[in-house]
């Protein structure tokens, strides 16, 4: 479910359907707050089908943008969204692939050149929104002009586990693969 507090967490509000959210079961859901206005809250529900919705009231009320099953990941992880800090209209979608929108979430395009499959995380400078990192599956990237090209940031020792397993060892042994 989505819950919304106002009052710094000691009570919490549940979101349903009258609220302008999707019926049943919500699944996985990414949130992101446009900087340069809070009242503006973006959602992306996976609820069987991508959802994007936006919310003008910091979360208390949401509009459904675009539905689509293309806003959800095909893979293990979950979809993001990631609101351009500068340019409220600007979004990005963080799933195998980097895709952009200009439009608010109408349509969304592959973004550049990227690193990859696997977009994890995604950090864009709060005053100049050309500067990104991008956390993927094959490691931090960085670009200076938007997301159009992609350079590695190489000699970091990041790793992603994909699966893990125990045996029945006393003391146990955690077995991994990256």
């Amino acid at each position: 479910g989505l819950f919304l507090t106002r009052d710094g967490g000691d009570s919490w509000i549940r979101l349903e359907e009258g609220d302008g959210l999707p019926g049943g079961d919500l699944g996985r859901i990414a949130l992101d707050v446009f900087r340069s206005d809070p009242g503006v809250v973006y959602a992306l529900v996976d609820s069987g089908e991508g959802v994007l919705l936006r919310s003008y009231n910091r979360g208390r009320t949401w509009q459904t943008v675009r539905r689509s099953p293309d806003l959800i990941s095909p893979v293990d992880g979950p979809s993001g969204i990631v609101a351009d800090p500068v340019n409220g209209s600007r979004l990005f979608h963080l799933s195998t692939r980097l895709s952009v929108s200009d439009d608010g979430g109408e349509t969304f395009r592959l973004n550049g050149r990227g690193p990859g499959l696997g977009y994890r995380v995604l950090w864009i400078h709060p005053e100049d929104s050309r500067l990104m990192y991008a956390g993927t599956d094959r490691g931090l990237y960085l670009s200076r002009d938007g997301g159009e090209h992609w350079s590695p940031m190489s000699g970091l020792p990041v790793g992603r586990f994909n699966y893990a397993s125990v045996d029945m060892e006393v003391p146990f042994n955690i077995f991994g693969g990256l």
